[in-house]
């Protein structure tokens, strides 16, 4: 009887879903659209790695309210405008919201779970290195180049992973990249299927301050982006609790 039951749950959830997804994509709603299929990945990695459960929901509340700097990208970077979007507050919308959350969740253990290692062994890291990306960043504001935000965004990434190279476990390097490729090899085609099936995206995408450089449509940034967040995003949360359970025993001991 129980498996019954399943069954039934499993059926008329893949219906509403799947109502829910061409009624999204009918009218426009393409960060909604994104966040539902965000949010069917993150429950499915968080019913499968119980060991990860903690990381995964900790990261999405880290993670989420970093939505309010999706700011800097608008509209030099895509304009969301085109899409229909129910806005929070200035350039916040629902879908933005709800997308950061499921993808801080999803990115931070995108290596972990295809690989099926359990929680990284950093070593001794101070999390105020994290603080270099929004750091780095802040010369976007500074220096006269005019160049694409998502461009300060990727080197901000990149020069942080570099710097870690000196203070984390260097089998962490690789754990790392792992993560980064692994998301990355999931995220090419997830966008090409949203870049294509809306027509509103691809018009949305500014080429200012750019390589110019496109594969197949979409502006390669929008990949290397990907990449580099996977690359960092991936061992903060063992760094930051890492850091504090030192403290922690270092108190008691």
């Amino acid at each position: 009887m129980k498996k019954i039951y399943i069954i039934i749950f499993i059926v008329v959830g893949a219906f509403i879903l799947t109502k829910s997804f061409f009624y999204l994509q009918r009218n426009n709603y393409v960060y909604l659209t994104v966040a539902l299929i965000s949010g069917i990945i993150w429950t499915i990695f968080f019913l499968l790695r119980k060991d990860l459960r903690r990381k995964m929901l900790i990261m999405s509340m880290i993670i989420a309210p970093l939505v309010i700097a999706d700011a800097f990208f608008i509209p030099e970077y895509y304009n969301p405008w085109l899409y229909n979007v129910i806005p929070l507050f200035g350039k916040v919308f629902l879908g933005s919201l709800l997308t950061i959350f499921f993808w801080g969740g999803i990115f931070s253990v995108f290596g972990q779970i295809f690989t099926r290692k359990t929680l990284y062994k950093i070593g001794n890291v101070n999390p105020l290195i994290i603080l270099l990306i929004p750091a780095i960043f802040t010369f976007y504001f500074i220096v006269p180049i005019k160049i694409n935000p998502i461009i300060w965004f990727i080197l901000a990434n990149f020069i942080t992973y570099f710097v870690l190279f000196f203070f984390i476990r260097k089998e962490m390097i690789k754990n790392m990249f792992l993560n980064a490729f692994y998301l990355s090899i999931f995220y090419i085609p997830f966008f090409y299927f949203i870049w294509y099936i809306f027509p509103s995206v691809p018009p949305s995408y500014s080429s200012f301050g750019l390589t110019g450089i496109t594969l197949f449509g979409p502006p390669i940034e929008e990949f290397i982006w990907t990449f580099s967040a996977g690359l960092l995003v991936g061992p903060v949360y063992e760094i930051v609790f890492g850091y504090f359970r030192r403290k922690k025993n270092q108190k008691l001991a």
